[in-house]
């Protein structure tokens, strides 16, 4: 129960070309093993022996990955013994080894091309959601990154407790990270911001915009303001309340609620959507859509407006 000895990941891929993961549900990862090793656990994984080129994850659930928490306060019983998970290890017991999904572009030519839409990722949380991985240009080979990436329509809820120690954010972007785009996602309950730069990084052209999160920090990194090389874009919702946003989140139902700020929120980015503009999150919303009403103002302009609000001419 003690000694994993391998990396144990739901699906691994390495040396990969136009795949598409789509409608499954990968969960428990590692879950019921209390371990102090080094060797992780990972839902989605790889890389590291073999390329990524234009592969998409969609539509799919992400949970319950990572091993048992064996430091106080945050120890778990383990069902093999019927007693406290104990490790003794650093860093949580090297829990932060564990990912929802774990993207390392350190084989050349590195990830070109990875897209993840309108999944649902949660309590991955004694590491991270996603981790981002490319090479640091010394110790890896400068030739391989990670690129040309779009997370769009994704549901990502849990952080890890605020009395744990590392990691802090809900995702880490690690060493060079180039074309990627964060929008239309909800970070919900993060543990302080929702991304986390890591390392000696090199950004190029990450772009962070349209999501929403209970978090009250504007730049959505854990840094003081967006690292050189990112941009945090001026149509993030920020500070939403966490009981605004779904139907059920405690049970796990994040189809977003009747009046949820996520609704006609979003950014197109190509993806099917109902109403006036796409929801934020993994789900559209499937209810009632306030009608629009549109009209010429005397000044001269126009206006589209829902069923309840005000303008003034």
């Amino acid at each position: 129960a003690n000694g994993l000895t391998a990396v144990s990941v739901g699906i691994h891929m390495n040396g990969v070309t136009g795949i598409v993961i789509k409608n499954v549900w990968i969960h428990h990862i590692g879950r019921f093993v209390c371990s102090a090793s080094v060797y992780g656990n990972t839902g989605i994984g790889g890389g590291w022996w073999g390329p990524w080129t234009n592969v998409t994850i969609d539509n799919s659930i992400i949970s319950n990955v990572g091993r048992l928490r064996g430091q106080y306060p945050n120890q778990e019983i383990d069902p093999q013994t019927g007693s406290l998970c104990t490790k003794t290890a650093g860093n949580g017991g090297l829990d932060q080894n564990d990912h929802g999904m774990y993207i390392d572009g350190l084989t050349s030519p590195g990830i070109n091309g990875l897209t993840i839409t309108r999944n649902v990722m949660y309590d991955n949380n004694r590491g991270y959601t996603l981790q981002f991985y490319g090479s640091d240009g010394t110790t890896n080979p400068a030739c391989c990154v990670v690129q040309n990436v779009k997370i769009w329509n994704n549901t990502f809820a849990d952080g890890k407790p605020a009395t744990a120690t590392q990691p802090q954010g809900q995702h880490v972007l690690a060493k060079t990270l180039t074309n990627m785009d964060w929008k239309n996602n909800i970070f919900y309950l993060p543990f302080t911001s929702p991304l986390q730069p890591y390392g000696t990084h090199a950004f190029t052209n990450v772009t962070v915009d349209y999501n929403l999160t209970t978090n009250a920090d504007p730049d959505l990194f854990t840094t003081a303001g967006a690292p050189t090389g990112a941009v945090t874009g001026t149509h993030n919702l920020v500070g939403a309340a966490a009981s605004s946003i779904f139907v059920d989140p405690a049970n796990r139902n994040y189809n977003l609620k009747a009046g949820s700020p996520a609704i006609d929120a979003g950014a197109s980015v190509g993806l099917a959507f109902n109403g006036l503009k796409p929801d934020m999150g993994a789900y559209e919303y499937t209810g009632a859509v306030a009608p629009a009403f549109d009209f010429t103002l005397s000044n001269g302009g126009a206006k589209s407006v829902l069923q309840g609000d005000s303008v003034a001419n």
